[in-house]
């Protein structure tokens, strides 16, 4: 049986499709808020797909240290390429993320990697990563956000339903994450919202 969430099928293509749906908003939401990444940072990446963020990470970081969790085995084969050998030395790449590590972080990434799971995994997930969370590290956030705009909501669901189709998609609809993440403890202390809003960045804290 397929496992779920595997975007093997679809990594050689999945920044193609990405930018011919949403051209260039996808990555501009990504690295709006780059810039909040302290020096020396210590960075932990969930979902990070073909690793394109990296290189721009590093072109404003590039002594910061980064912890890359990805499933798709082709996603970080496609990540390592883009990556110089002094830059690969920076970067740890794992599968999945290890729960039972007590290290902490001062920046978590995840950008449409929350989107994938069920609301339950999500509350989850969310609790775990504010506790790998340091005191004062902030939390970067990119992903849909469901507005009950006509022409969003039909784009929604035929997403779900290809990367239910084509990547085992465990998630079947799109849930409210401002409300999961206050309910978790987290406070935005910066947003951003792009293609007619339907997409959303933030920079979380702990409350």
């Amino acid at each position: 049986m397929k496992n779920s969430n595997d975007f093997n099928f679809v990594a050689p293509f999945y920044d193609f499709l990405a930018k011919t749906i949403f051209g260039k908003t996808i990555q501009t939401a990504q690295t709006h808020f780059l810039n909040r990444i302290p020096k020396d940072a210590n960075i932990l990446i969930l979902g990070g797909g073909s690793g394109w963020i990296l290189k721009e990470i590093f072109a404003i970081r590039n002594e910061c240290q980064i912890h890359y969790v990805e499933t798709s085995k082709k996603m970080i084969a496609l990540s390592k390429k883009r990556l110089s050998k002094v830059q690969l030395e920076k970067v740890i790449f794992m599968h999945e993320l290890d729960r039972t590590s007590n290290q902490i972080f001062d920046v978590i990434i995840t950008n449409f990697f929350l989107d994938v799971f069920e609301k339950k995994e999500i509350e989850n997930m969310i609790k775990l990563l504010r506790g790998l969370l340091s005191e004062d590290g902030i939390w970067l956030f990119t992903d849909f956000k469901n507005r009950n705009i006509w022409w969003q909501k039909i784009l929604l669901k035929l997403m779900f339903t290809f990367f239910r189709l084509f990547a085992n998609l465990e998630s079947k609809q799109l849930y409210d994450f401002d409300e999961l993440f206050d309910a978790c403890g987290m406070t935005s202390l910066k947003s951003k919202s792009f293609f007619h809003k339907m997409i959303v960045s933030h920079v979380y804290r702990k409350r």
